[in-house]
């Protein structure tokens, strides 16, 4: 099978890395954000005209309301447009999309558990952006071609990188003997290693639409 990782050195993009180089009868071909960037720069995505079998895409910028307006247009590049390439490039080229969204696009819910039911609410610049990819993705390819996947935040083992949750709890405590809580908020954490298990499994058993 033929597979295109895009995000291939990120927090969940990297433990997709080392499951598919598992697998050595994949052909697997990797894009990372800086490759994904100089892409734009140079209005060039040559990679996307080729077919694969696979594409999942890992990329995603996190941000908040008060960014600079660069900000602003890197996580509308990263969590709009690039989704949108790539469920073009499926519906060029066939294939079979994985994309991740987020639980942030709840994030102004009023409900503590949702299901696939549940109507996304988010007044969030970062949860807006997600639900926009999803739209886009839906609207590009039919259901049988992709996969969106909504994760909660995620965190691993590797406490240096800067998107780990249990890094900026540690981060936290080393700088006050007081842990403050400041929301009121149930939500759920994730391993990226079992985020990642699990996307390859559904798709393997053929798992479509948004879960």
């Amino acid at each position: 099978m033929k597979i295109l990782l895009v995000g291939s050195t990120g927090h969940l993009g990297g433990r997709f890395k080392e499951l598919l180089a598992i697998n050595n009868k994949d052909e697997i071909h990797y894009l990372s954000r800086t490759n994904i960037r100089l892409l734009y720069q140079q209005n060039c995505l040559t990679c996307l005209e080729t077919s694969y079998d696979l594409i999942i895409n890992c990329v995603g910028i996190v941000g908040r309301n008060q960014m600079s307006t660069a900000c602003h247009e890197d996580m509308f590049l990263a969590n709009i447009l690039l989704p949108y390439i790539l469920a073009c490039s499926i519906e060029r080229n066939g294939g079979f999309l994985i994309h991740f969204s987020s639980n942030s696009i709840f994030d102004s819910s009023k409900q503590n558990t949702r299901t696939i039911h549940t109507n996304p609410f988010t007044t969030s610049i970062y949860g807006q952006t997600k639900l926009l990819s999803e739209h886009s993705v839906s609207i590009t390819l039919p259901k049988n071609k992709y996969l969106i996947i909504r994760t909660p935040q995620q965190y691993s083992e590797f406490i240096d990188f800067p998107r780990n949750l249990l890094s900026k709890l540690l981060i936290n405590l080393s700088k006050s003997n007081v842990f403050t809580i400041t929301r009121n908020e149930i939500f759920s954490i994730a391993h990226v290693s079992a985020i990642a298990k699990l996307s390859l499994k559904l798709f393997r058993e053929g798992t479509l639409g948004i879960v």
